[in-house]
């Protein structure tokens, strides 16, 4: 299935941590199967795996909008230029974007540009207070960075003393580490020189989890890479945003802290190329031995642990029976 596609070599990410620990099957679908999705004569199975691998939902969308609103609002800063819209506005443009392309099935086309909804797909209709649950908790996380004392300090900064500003994965920068021959992309969402240091911030969304110490550790790694900081000038921060405001939490970076998520990375990366052996043979990986794993993966259309129907299928499949539009 595919096998003679030019596939990017083997890289490691948070993101595509996450997914190969929660479920191989699942990390197939996302890495192997959708591979070449995007063409219009590549075979159907294929091109669902590739839709399914850009849906997304709204607790993600509400970080995505006001990640993006953030990023926008802090290059408006580093550029010397005013934003055409208000920082709330980006993200209310944001979510309006793929909301409007979920509902008019925009990603039958184009999933890249117009994104799958979840709630939307599978679910159905979801409720006026959901989708406002969600609205609101990328306005608060906006209006509580641009209200912040730390969003006044950086913009009495040096832009130049800027190290990233939130950019997008791009495979020709130079700016990226390996570990192991493999790519580990950990770009900050924003980083700064201030003085002999090297300060490293993480927007939140949601609530503290476990996993923040070693996404901000990873990042040290990249700060010391890519830019060549000594470990002790590295300091970094979770910064929380929300109703509350902003509360930040700060991860001492020490020699032996960022060789253990070297090691865990570099440990990842030897589990993901046993796994990589089985290839684009579906039934090689593993289906997910906790039921729990399944209950929110995107991939519940194809994966024979589910077979989920999603939403507009039901609904022809209504329409055609009884002529009834649902």
């Amino acid at each position: 299935m595919g096998t003679d596609l030019v596939k990017p070599g083997l890289s490691w990410s948070r993101s595509r941590s996450a997914v190969f620990n929660a479920c191989r099957r699942q990390y197939f679908y996302k890495h192997h199967l959708s591979w070449d999705g995007w063409n219009h004569d590549a075979p159907e199975r294929r091109r669902l795996a590739y839709r399914l691998s850009k849906m997304t939902s709204f607790p993600f969308l509400a970080g995505i909008a006001a990640h993006e609103a953030i990023r926008r609002t802090l290059c408006s800063v580093r550029d010397g230029r005013p934003l055409r819209m208000s920082s709330v506005d980006v993200a209310r443009d944001v979510i309006k974007r793929v909301k409007d392309g979920a509902v008019g099935r925009g990603w039958l086309q184009r999933p890249k540009a117009y994104p799958p909804l979840e709630e939307y797909y599978y679910d159905g209709n979801p409720s006026p207070e959901e989708r406002e649950r969600w609205w609101k908790v990328a306005k608060s996380s906006v209006e509580a960075f641009t209200a912040s004392p730390l969003f006044a300090w950086i913009r009495r900064s040096n832009p130049a003393d800027w190290l990233a500003v939130d950019e997008p994965a791009n495979y020709d920068n130079p700016e990226v580490f390996e570990i192991d021959g493999c790519r580990v992309w950990c770009r900050p969402d924003f980083a700064m020189r201030w003085r002999d240091k090297c300060l490293i911030f993480d927007w939140k969304t949601g609530s503290p989890k476990d996993d923040d110490r070693r996404q901000l550790h990873a990042y040290a790694l990249h700060a010391r890479a890519c830019w060549g900081f000594d470990t002790s000038n590295i300091r970094t921060v979770a910064v929380h945003l929300g109703e509350f405001g902003v509360l930040r939490r700060a991860f001492k970076v020490t020699r032996d802290a960022l060789d253990a998520v070297e090691a865990d990375i570099r440990g990842e990366l030897f589990e993901m190329r046993k796994a990589e052996s089985a290839g684009d043979v579906e039934e090689h990986w593993a289906l997910a031995t906790d039921a729990a794993a399944c209950t929110r993966c995107f991939f519940r259309e194809i994966c024979p642990a589910v077979s989920a129907v999603p939403a507009h299928k039901r609904t022809e499949v209504r329409e055609r029976f009884t002529g009834e539009p649902v």
